[in-house]
């Protein structure tokens, strides 16, 4: 389902699954090391404006998927350490 779910958003779908299974190898409750990254696409913690400042939200894979989209149509790739590239 975290394939599907990916792939719904209108962005390069291998790119996407890549950096996602790189980040956090699909885990969608993963959390760095230093506590500073979330989730499935291991959103940053200064991105915590996109969720209000609740950057558990970003726990959840959906919301995560659409804050990582977010990022996406803005910046590209270029904010992941993980690159499809």
């Amino acid at each position: 389902w975290i394939e599907d779910l990916i792939c719904s958003y209108d962005w390069p779908c291998a790119e996407a699954l890549a950096v996602a299974w790189c980040e956090s190898r699909w885990q969608a409750a993963a959390i760095s090391g230093d506590g500073a990254n979330f989730g499935l696409f291991q959103i940053n913690a200064i991105h915590r404006a996109r969720v209000g400042g609740d950057l558990l939200q970003v726990l959840n894979a959906q919301r995560n998927t659409a804050v990582a989209y977010a990022i996406w149509q803005d910046q590209g790739w270029g904010p992941w350490a993980c690159k499809p590239y």
